[in-house]
């Protein structure tokens, strides 16, 4: 398996190692000045699919190009994920096409003209509160007719709370439990 000639022989943008120590951009910066679109080899099979690597884009001009050409650079094909597990089945695959990233036109199209309807500034509009605000941009969760107080007794005071510095964990605290909502 030869290498792509920019790059560190065997390097791979896609191995979980090099992205758990780093984000690889000198490898992206040196393929954007040398090799813009390069193939990237792989050993067969190694990231779940059935090939032998991956085309990495690295200008923007090329990644907009493609964008536009799903029947060349499909995300239904293979979906967006860059590396599944290598024992992945291809149906557990498969399934990541009912995800919007995943589909090319016109599924795409179809749904986006779906889900675009619920993010024009009307309906957005409840959701640019800062967090942690109440619908009445108070601090008071919503439902609440309580004014918000520091009183000693109130619970912002109380020693049970874990401090933003705690390393108490969310379990501890009876938000939530490690297996999920509790309640």
């Amino acid at each position: 398996m030869s290498s792509c000639p920019a790059l560190p022989e065997g390097f791979d943008f896609t191995d979980p190692d090099v992205n758990a120590r780093r984000v690889p951009l000198p490898e992206f910066a040196l393929l954007r000045r040398s090799a813009p679109v390069s193939w990237i080899p792989q050993p067969h099979g190694l990231a779940g699919f059935d090939d032998d690597g991956y085309w990495a884009v690295t200008r923007h001009a090329d990644v907009k190009e493609a964008s536009t050409r799903p029947e060349d650079f499909s995300s239904a094909r293979n979906t967006s994920v860059i590396r599944f597990h290598p024992g992945m089945r291809r149906e557990r695959i498969d399934a990541q096409r009912l995800m919007m990233l995943n589909m090319d036109p016109p599924e795409h199209t179809r749904v986006r003209r779906i889900v675009q309807r619920g993010f024009t500034p009307g309906r957005s509009a409840p959701w640019s509160r800062p967090c942690g605000s109440g619908p009445d941009g108070s601090s008071r969760p919503p439902g609440s007719t309580a004014a918000a107080t520091s009183s000693p007794t109130s619970p912002a005071n109380s020693p049970s709370r874990p401090s933003r510095n705690s390393s108490a964990s969310p379990s501890t605290t009876g938000r939530r439990s490690s297996t999920g909502p509790t309640g």
